[in-house]
């Protein structure tokens, strides 16, 4: 043999559910806590510490824009109570009265007209408009009704799911009806004008747009819905409904678009350009309202699902990061390669490149929400704190001149033993990020990516070769001048563990190889950096001899 070339690594991404040395030379077999982007492999972003030592557990946060304002993050936490962060402050706005209760269901949030609503199961919706001060239960809608989730769509508030008192009183007929639980039903408010609030949820008023319908054909509870363009996508646990604007008194005609597919918790979907990123019961898939395909079949399926705490799948959320062009599909999991095993929220994320097509994974530090906000971290030379370490700044000053950009901001709870507080955080680059907030050095575990079951076969040897490895020249960009860690080995069958030499440390701004002699029927290299800084490979050339036929 001679040296053979590996180039273009982040055309496949992770590929676990397939045998390793059925794989490309291109793709990886392991990999965590990295991403595969514009013809390279490269460290994911990290978790940043926004605000730490929060008072209490966050278990829901959602950047709120108004239109006469600046953006701010709002949090709820296992209370029930309603936080606000702006302006490096963190304040209490829960509504007047508010009584500590916990329940474990999701949250849900939607946007209207410049007023922000958030829902939790087990009491009244509750909303903060442009001039609020605090949140306040959501008015002209009995306070003992409740919802599984309160969407926007249109100029109209959706509540699926909905459960009404044991008997209630129509406050426009005046008569008694019975209550209880309707897993089925969708219900819709009235007409709602920007900065206001529904003005009614009465069905049986004909002065208002207010309405409901029981799906009678579902054969599960709603769990969620989302819009899509003009269409609003209704979710149960094993089918997907749509509802849509008829124009006329019936406000909503429904249709149902397929019978397979669900939603495996609440916040578990995404729209990005008409299309519907999707966290089922049993596959990630996406759809545009007439056809549907799954993402991570016959890739990593078998793997993730194997590992999913179904029992804890009230957590799971999905969440769309747009400076990755990159889909979160965030869960709790067994999964051997996660650092934060025994949190009670999220510790592991599939991610999925939409530009790529390809699947990478990452640590999640016991998180139980992510969304988008501007956390304007604007700084001067005066402003900066003396305890700001530069090398771990991501951006430049020109950075801190773009005040409008938005991060990704998350929660994550503590964990004994692992995270000592609950905080608020942002996911952003080490050295190529824009934010000052400094890194949080217990929520970032090392980056690695890795290839087992090299056979070769791809340029002519077959598998009673013994191959031996005796150097590998990386093609490797390094941030702060931190080496690369580069393992090289292999097995003599195919389902052996590789047997890998001591990690060799690899500077590629003084050095363009490094070398040993190490090797088996199946090769395999592995990259890791165990410090907080970014890294990129690209490719790398392994120098392979024939050792004869063992």
């Amino acid at each position: 043999m001679a040296t053979i070339p590996v180039r273009g690594l982040a055309a496949k991404g992770v590929l676990r559910d397939p045998s390793p040395y059925e794989l490309d030379l291109d793709a990886w077999s392991n990999g965590v806590n990295v991403r595969f982007h514009a013809n390279k492999a490269e460290r994911a972003p990290i978790f940043r510490t926004v605000q730490d030592a929060l008072p209490s557990e966050p278990v829901f946060c959602v950047g709120y824009e108004p239109s006469t304002g600046y953006d701010t993050v709002m949090t709820m936490d296992v209370n029930g109570r309603l936080y606000q962060y702006g302006s490096s402050t963190y304040t209490d706005i829960s509504e007047t009265g508010h009584t500590n209760e916990t329940d474990p269901r999701a949250v849900t949030s939607t946007f209207l007209g410049d007023v922000i609503y958030i829902n939790r199961p087990d009491r009244a919706p509750r909303y903060y408009g442009p001039n609020s001060t605090a949140f306040a239960n959501l008015p002209n809608m009995d306070s003992a009704w409740t919802a599984r989730s309160l969407r926007a769509f249109g100029d109209y508030l959706i509540a699926l799911n909905v459960t009404k008192p044991t008997t209630w009183t129509d406050p426009h007929t005046g008569l008694s009806n019975p209550g209880g639980s309707f897993p089925n039903l969708f219900k819709w408010s009235d007409l709602t004008l920007i900065g206001q609030t529904p003005g009614s949820w009465d069905f049986e008023d004909p002065t208002t747009s207010a309405g409901e319908n029981p799906l009678e054909q579902l054969t599960t509870p709603i769990v969620d819905g989302l819009p899509m363009r003009s269409v609003f996508v209704i979710y149960s646990e094993n089918s997907i409904w749509g509802a849509t604007q008829t124009g006329d008194q019936e406000i909503f005609s429904f249709q149902q678009l397929f019978s397979e597919g669900g939603m495996i918790a609440p916040n578990c979907a995404v729209e990005v350009d008409g299309v519907h990123y999707v966290f089922g019961p049993k596959d990630i898939y996406r759809h545009d309202g007439v056809s549907k395909q799954s993402i991570i079949d016959k890739r990593n399926k078998t793997t993730f699902f194997k590992y999913l705490n179904k029992k804890n799948s009230e957590v799971c959320f999905v969440s769309y990061v747009p400076d990755l062009d990159s889909v979160f599909f965030c869960c709790n999991s067994g999964d051997p390669n996660a650092t934060f095993k025994g949190a009670d929220r999220c510790n592991w994320a599939a991610v999925y490149d939409i530009p790529g097509d390809t699947w990478s994974f990452i640590d999640l530090p016991n998180v139980s929400s992510m969304s988008q906000a501007n956390l304007d971290t604007v700084l001067t030379w005066a402003s900066a704190p003396s305890t700001l370490t530069w090398g771990t700044v991501g951006g430049t000053w020109y950075d801190q001149q773009n005040s409008y950009a938005k991060s990704t901001v998350l929660c994550s709870g503590a964990l004994t033993g692992l995270l000592t507080n609950s905080r608020l955080m942002a996911y952003d680059f080490v050295d190529k990020g824009s934010l000052t907030f400094p890194p949080c050095t217990e929520a970032n575990p090392p980056a690695f990516m890795e290839r087992i079951g090299l056979d070769l076969d791809q340029m002519g040897s077959d598998l009673a070769t013994y191959k031996l490895i005796r150097r590998v020249f990386p093609q490797v960009v390094v941030y702060n001048s931190v080496p690369v860690q580069v393992q090289f080995g292999g097995s003599m069958t195919p389902s052996a563990a590789p047997t890998y030499l001591p990690a060799l440390s690899f500077d590629p701004t003084v050095q363009y190889k490094v070398d040993g002699r190490t090797g088996g029927r199946y090769l395999a290299i592995r990259f890791t950096v165990n410090t907080l800084d970014d890294f990129e490979v690209a490719g790398f050339d392994l120098d392979v001899t024939d050792n004869g036929h063992r």
